[in-house]
């Protein structure tokens, strides 16, 4: 099998999620209900080199095995934006599935894709709700069209993204579960904190 997975700029989570989700597939990890498979999955991780830099850092599994290519897709819509989709529609070209991961990456992506000859199957995950002025929420609404008119299936962290992408017409939209990232131990716990204040137990 393979996955295109697509990320845009990204300050934390969803591009770690994107990371890690590319490295478990390509370490051949199945996602939680899915069918066993005996065939390999071939990754490749699309997004900004700052976000794919990362991936690089040894202790994932699978890491090694994902092929990165490099596509712009920023924060908000520019004229690059058309670069950025031709650039995801060579790669998207012969892959079984493509899986974008946010607002702006989805409807990059759903662009890319509805006009290959063997279309691959889209999904796009919703991480965040948009937030901005009224401006923003205008260009989110149009983003949210276009993903909810091209993807197969639109995935939401929330229950309120989940309810907004079927009022935009989703034709499947189901919720995703994201587990939060594992935090690092505390350097000293709460008693040793207490005991240097001279504060009781």
């Amino acid at each position: 099998m393979r996955v295109l997975q697509v990320t845009g700029s990204s300050a934390g989570g969803v591009a770690r999620h994107a990371r890690e989700i590319s490295a478990l597939l390509a370490a051949g990890e199945q996602p939680p209900g899915a069918l066993p498979s005996t065939t390999s999955t071939r990754v490749v991780l699309a997004g900004p080199a700052e976000v794919l830099a990362p991936l690089g850092h040894k202790g994932t599994r699978g890491a090694g095995r994902v092929r990165t290519a490099v596509v712009d897709i920023a924060d908000r819509p520019r004229p690059q934006d058309l670069a950025a989709v031709a650039r995801l529609r060579g790669l998207a070209a012969g892959a079984d599935v493509v899986h974008a991961h946010g607002l702006r990456a989805g409807a990059l992506a759903a662009l890319a894709v509805r006009t290959l000859p063997d279309r691959p199957k889209l999904v796009v995950t919703l991480h965040n709700l948009p937030v901005g002025g009224a401006r923003v929420q205008r260009v989110s609404a149009v983003l949210e069209r276009v993903v909810a008119g091209g993807a197969d299936v639109v995935l939401g962290v929330s229950g309120d993204l989940v309810a907004r992408m079927r009022d935009r017409g989703a034709r499947e939209v189901d919720r995703a579960l994201v587990p939060a990232p594992v935090r690092p131990p505390a350097g000293v716990d709460a008693a040793t904190v207490r005991r240097t204040l001279g504060l009781a137990d």
